[in-house]
């Protein structure tokens, strides 16, 4: 898990995030906002599935295995969720 390596930097491990999609970062911060994936889909008009695909490849990313630990590494590395609605 790089975010809970101590020997990685914030910046390394802000420069790994910038590897993700535009959509794969958007549905990130959503999801880190607490919104369920079924409403991220709606909203993103996406299928559920392509949701959980960036969420995987997002956690993957962050070093993380579920949304909790996802909110905890957006915080260290600076991420903001977006306001509902926005993408």
């Amino acid at each position: 898990d790089f975010v809970a390596d101590p020997h990685l930097s914030v910046a390394e491990a802000q420069s790994r995030v910038q590897l993700l999609t535009s959509r794969q970062t958007a549905v990130l911060l959503k999801a880190i906002q607490g919104i369920p994936n079924k409403a991220i889909a709606r909203e993103m008009q996406i299928a559920e599935g392509t949701v959980k695909a960036h969420l995987s490849v997002a956690f993957r990313t962050l070093g993380v295995r579920n949304r909790t630990e996802a909110v905890f590494a957006a915080a260290r590395l600076g991420l903001k969720p977006l306001p509902f609605g926005q993408s």
